[in-house]
């Protein structure tokens, strides 16, 4: 790995930028799609953009046959919440520095955009138009913005992400990062329908290969059967992802078979919402950010992990948590939404799945009254099937056919 001022010039060249995240969010998608670039490409060049602290993490779990040899460009992406003008003037001048470093027509991937990003890279191409003869710009967490509100004043609409979109060069490869969020989008924002394209969401190597067998049944040992179920919320403890269901569920749960059944919360607890009762969950959220390491081996100690999300929530956009679960092979206990339905359909039974937090409650009373391990089992085998399907080696096709493909 080494920082550089100009980008060298060889045989071909991926860049990856994200200038959006700040520290270790979203780092292990990033790292996937990273690792599955360089493995359809495997003779091409790396440089990496991003914020310090990003690049931090992304060295943690990039190969590192990969990572050693990439050429690094800090950069300095605007906080959240930045204003549109702010962000364009900074997303400008972030992309001019390896727009103008650029010596060759090569490879672009943008982890994650704004608006305001897609203007920065028209005027960029339009600056440098030999920089790149391809681009690539990730759908991450804000999908669901084509499907919402648009605003009449032309000034305001012309901020917004489906008239970004519109301005952005015309060889932009819009990437989502499922097949059944391309759908969704494509229902509302069907002027897309050639820029658009999907990607299942893929996982680093190291997450991949990071979690034991052993974690995967752990339900199924002898040594273990007597312990309580363990059940598992990851991240950030927000309303909007279900936190608040997830201890309804634990008050109810805890309160009807005592010992029998845990609650384990494995992520972060956002400051205003430090005065929760969370006596019923076994592990309560931390008030500081847990380090990957801390996460992983919480993981490894749960049964199952619950999402009990409402279906638009990840209707538009990916879910990390959904790959975190597939990293460990834990079936998941959610509410039904279209990306579960589409993993069940192709692969099997991921866990349990409801209609409503009701359903839920009763299908985690059955589990725990009546344990059916050759299930589970099969429910383990089958997560670890869509982990597998993840992995960069597994997905060189789709990605070489869906959006880096030469026309």
């Amino acid at each position: 790995m080494k920082s550089v001022s100009k980008i060298e010039a060889g045989s071909g060249m991926i860049v990856f930028v994200d200038p959006f995240n700040h520290g270790l969010s979203h780092v292990p998608v990033n790292a996937g799609i990273i690792e599955t670039a360089l493995a359809a490409d495997p003779d091409c060049k790396l440089v990496v953009a991003a914020e310090k602290g990003h690049l931090d993490g992304l060295a943690e779990l990039v190969s590192k046959d990969i990572w050693h040899k990439a050429q690094i460009i800090p950069i300095e992406p605007p906080p959240p919440g930045t204003r549109f003008m702010a962000r364009l003037k900074a997303d400008y001048r972030n992309l001019e520095q390896v727009f103008s470093r650029a010596k060759e027509e090569g490879k672009l991937i943008l982890a994650d955009i704004a608006p305001a990003t897609l203007y920065a890279l028209r005027l960029n191409s339009l600056r440098y138009p030999r920089a790149f003869r391809q681009l690539a710009a990730v759908l991450h967490g804000n999908g669901s913005e084509l499907a919402g509100w648009r605003a009449r004043n032309p000034l305001i609409r012309a901020t917004q992400l489906r008239s970004a979109m519109l301005a952005a060069p015309a060889m932009t490869r819009f990437v989502v990062l499922e097949d059944s969020i391309r759908e969704a989008l494509l229902e509302v924002a069907p002027e897309f329908a050639q820029q658009m394209v999907s990607l299942p969401h893929p996982l680093p190597t190291a997450e991949g290969n990071s979690h034991s067998a052993k974690s995967a049944a752990s339900i199924l040992d002898d040594a273990e059967a007597s312990r309580p179920l363990r059940i598992g919320f990851l991240g950030a403890a927000e309303t909007k992802k279900g936190f608040d269901s997830f201890v309804d569920l634990a008050r109810s749960l805890t309160r009807r078979f005592a010992g029998k059944i845990e609650f384990h919360a494995i992520g972060w607890l956002p400051p205003e919402r430090y005065d929760l009762d969370l006596s019923c969950l076994a592990r309560q959220p931390s008030r500081k950010k847990i380090s990957r390491a801390e996460f992983r081996a919480a993981l490894e100690a749960v049964d199952y992990v619950c999402m009990p999300y409402s279906p638009e929530l990840y209707r538009y956009s990916a879910s990390g948590t959904l790959l975190d679960a597939v990293a460990a092979g834990k079936p998941l206990i959610a509410l039904r939404s279209p990306i579960f339905d589409d993993l069940e359909t192709h692969f099997g039974d991921i866990g349990e799945l409801g209609d409503n937090l009701k359903e839920l409650e009763s299908r985690i009373d059955k589990l725990v009254s009546n344990q059916d391990a050759r299930r589970y089992q099969r429910q383990a085998d089958v997560m670890q099937k869509i982990r597998t399907s993840r992995m960069p080696a597994g997905l060189v096709p789709r990605w070489r056919s869906l959006f880096l493909d030469e026309k």
